[in-house]
């Protein structure tokens, strides 16, 4: 037994609530004192929601069906969540027979399956072929979305071929702010920014996004403009980006590897990992759903080929593959739109000659320096030199 289809209200009524249960065995069922759990996303106490009559038998490929509706197999009290919430279906020994968790739940089957608005559904993948509802151990690959909600009835028919693939238009990320600044917070301001480079909008609900350590944020009823950008901030995605390096990747709702940032190495505080002309690069000004800065630090990943999509349409950013940057320091200078200047050659030059000349100098100041000394000595004592002058003339004129 499975639960095949759950919604949390009606567009008439938030109160109008279903859980659809479903044999997807060969053989009949009894369901007789089941039960219906409810938690809330992150809650610890379970509420019961429903008790299955006794001698209630489910035949092969049939349903059950427990709803706040009279006139249902069973009844359902309300107060399910829209956003996030969890359901466990057990039975009459308490033994959980399925579980699903949807939104924001802390508990699932897998990865949450992504949150129905007023009006929709969450319904099972069904194989027509084998007549059984696809249970794959994950919540968010086996339940869609459907506005069109069929309780007590196959939902809109979803064909599993392993040889097809779902085509997804093309989003890259183009942003990671892990450092901020200090004077901000990194379980609030960090953040991670997709780019839409197509000329149409792309509905983005049940995107995932994933950093290197498989910490998951599922997009919910988020629409990207054409040629736009969207940044999810840590207080929403509460993904927290490793200061001494991460990737993140984009993965669309079937699973497939839509893109992946670069590896950053060690973060620098107050500047992002952008994707700037066709590389990846720090920047000098964080832009959150903006342009990417102009000003950067130079080539700390050069691009190297383009990152794996599903599509064959050609990047309108390419992106390197996904390296470790080094953290030379000599790879910090800022640049715009032009690399600084090599060092002058000439000036260098001037500045040797100049030192050459300064050493040929003092030999010569020296001398100038003893000169004057002794020019002054003279002077000072001219008196006694002259007398002794005379003396000494005295003295050889009579000793003649």
């Amino acid at each position: 037994m499975v639960i095949s289809e759950i919604s949390m209200g009606s567009e008439n009524s938030a109160s109008e609530e279903f859980v659809e249960l479903y044999n997807n065995s060969i053989n009949p069922i009894d369901a007789s004192e089941w039960s219906l759990y409810y938690k809330s996303a992150t809650g610890i106490s379970w509420t019961k929601k429903a008790s299955v009559p006794i001698n209630t038998v489910v035949q092969p490929h049939n349903f059950l069906l427990i709803s706040t509706i009279s006139g249902t197999d069973v009844h359902l009290t309300s107060g399910m969540a829209q956003t996030g919430g969890v359901i466990q279906l057990r039975s009459a020994s308490a033994v959980a027979i399925d579980t699903i968790g949807w939104g924001t739940a802390d508990l699932s089957i897998g990865k949450p399956a992504v949150a129905a608005q007023a009006g929709e559904s969450l319904y099972r993948q069904y194989d027509e072929n084998t007549q059984t509802m696809v249970d794959s151990d994950d919540n968010l690959s086996d339940y869609y979305i459907t506005a069109q909600m069929t309780p007590k009835g196959i939902p809109a028919p979803e064909v599993i071929d392993p040889q097809s693939t779902i085509s997804y238009p093309l989003i890259s990320v183009s942003e990671l702010y892990p450092n901020p600044s200090g004077e901000q917070s990194e379980s609030t301001d960090e953040f991670i920014e997709l780019y839409n480079p197509n000329d149409f909008d792309v509905d983005l609900n049940g995107w995932l996004l994933k950093d290197a350590s498989d910490k998951t944020y599922i997009i919910k009823n988020k629409t990207l403009p054409a040629k736009s950008y969207i940044a999810f901030m840590s207080a929403e995605t509460h993904i927290s980006l490793n200061n001494t390096g991460d990737t993140v990747r984009l993965v669309s709702p079937s699973g497939q590897l839509m893109d992946e940032s670069a590896d950053y190495g060690e973060s620098k505080e107050g500047l992002s990992w952008s994707v700037v002309g066709d590389s990846w690069n720090w920047t000098v000004t964080p832009s959150p759903s903006a342009v990417n800065s102009a000003i950067y630090v130079e080539n700390i990943v050069k691009p190297v080929g383009e990152t794996a999509s599903s599509t064959t349409a050609k990047k309108a950013i390419k992106k390197a593959s996904v390296t470790t940057p080094k953290t030379s320091k000599a790879a910090s200078k800022l640049v715009s739109s032009a690399k600084a200047a090599p060092a002058n050659s000439q000036g260098s030059d001037t500045n040797t000659s100049a030192q050459s000349t300064l050493a040929n100098i003092w030999p010569w100041l020296l001398i100038v320096l003893g000169i004057g000394t002794i020019g002054y000595g003279i002077y000072e004592y001219r008196p006694e030199i002259t007398t002794f002058y005379y003396r000494l003339k005295d003295k050889f004129s009579a000793s003649n």
